[in-house]
């Protein structure tokens, strides 16, 4: 079937959002739809939004936002194209840089090659030579891929460290650069690193660290650099008196209580709660031979409810 770059109106979000429901495949409904799967996942992106069903928060495809963010788009596209009326052009160069990771030089350069292949089998010899020549200038481009390799252990191995009071970690998550697009050198990519620490100073005094070891490289190597702070968790302390109450509550009901040697590393919003005003949390335990939380395996003990409940009567009581 024959596969187009076009832009989709909004009985074909209304369509999508119908395919998606039926549990239809990208290609299956980029074929009903006649474009190319790229314009499908693209389009998908565009209209994903967080919604409430059935009383949980989901994730899916509503074709209201995918309009909106369209419209939004197009208004702020501003003068018309200056490759003319071509749309398909347009949307072949919007599909190198969007999907296929390709500068936007490097999408030119494509696309003027496509274009002379389009010319005559003759052409063959010269089309892959220009090409060879894109490759080549890579020798010639900063690639500070073996600097990123040898912060990573000074970065993602900090550990106990004389220079912060507790423990603290980095460890990154995502490293990625450019796209499998042979012979075209990468012109941006991302690390993302997790940050942990037992204390909030050793947290911030971690990320000045790491901002200043990027802001290095990138220096060194004339790159243009950005910052993104997501899912920032403060540290979470107990109050000693509302732990003391705890205790009490738990030994009126012979609850055994059993204090961590170390914090849960795990992300906690309840230290939030902690900054307002004084509290405590705690864990009750769902037994030593269930999987651990955010396992496969893992599922919810429902027998430790009871003991839930008892326990937070006995603190209204102590």
């Amino acid at each position: 079937m024959e596969r187009r770059f076009s832009q989709l109106r909004w009985k074909d979000r209304l369509r999508i959002e119908k395919m998606m429901k039926e549990g239809r495949k990208i290609r299956e409904i980029a074929d009903a739809l006649h474009v190319h799967n790229s314009t499908i996942y693209r389009e998908i992106k565009r209209g994903m939004t967080w919604q409430l069903v059935d009383w949980e928060y989901v994730k899916i495809y509503c074709p209201e936002t995918a309009e909106r963010k369209y419209q939004e788009n197009m208004r702020a596209k501003g003068p018309g194209l200056k490759i003319g009326s071509d749309r398909a052009m347009a949307e072949y160069l919007e599909h190198l840089i969007a999907d296929e990771h390709f500068s936007p030089a490097a999408a030119l350069a494509k696309l003027a090659l496509a274009i002379e292949a389009m010319a005559g089998a003759q052409r063959g010899e010269e089309n892959a030579a220009q090409e060879e020549s894109i490759a080549a200038q890579e020798e010639s481009i900063a690639a500070p891929g073996e600097e990123i390799a040898a912060q990573e252990e000074s970065i993602a191995g900090q550990g106990e460290n004389s220079s912060f009071g507790g423990f603290v970690l980095a460890t990154i998550v995502e490293l990625s650069a450019g796209g499998r697009n042979f012979g075209i050198a990468a012109s941006k990519g991302s690390v993302s690193v997790t940050l942990r620490a037992d204390y909030e100073r050793d947290l911030n005094r971690l990320e000045e660290r790491i901002r200043e070891t990027a802001q290095g490289l990138a220096k060194r190597y004339g790159l243009a650099l950005s910052f993104e702070e997501q899912d920032f968790f403060p540290e979470t302390v107990n109050d000693p008196e509302a732990v003391s109450l705890v205790r009490r509550a738990a030994a009126s009901l012979k609850i055994p209580v059993r204090e961590l040697s170390q914090p849960f590393r795990a992300s906690e919003d309840f230290g939030y709660y902690l900054k307002q005003c004084p509290g405590a949390i705690f864990y009750i335990g769902n037994g030593e031979d269930h999987p651990q939380l955010h396992t496969a395996e893992y599922d919810f003990n429902d027998g430790i409810l009871e003991r839930a409940v008892d326990l937070f009567f006995a603190l209204l009581r102590v």
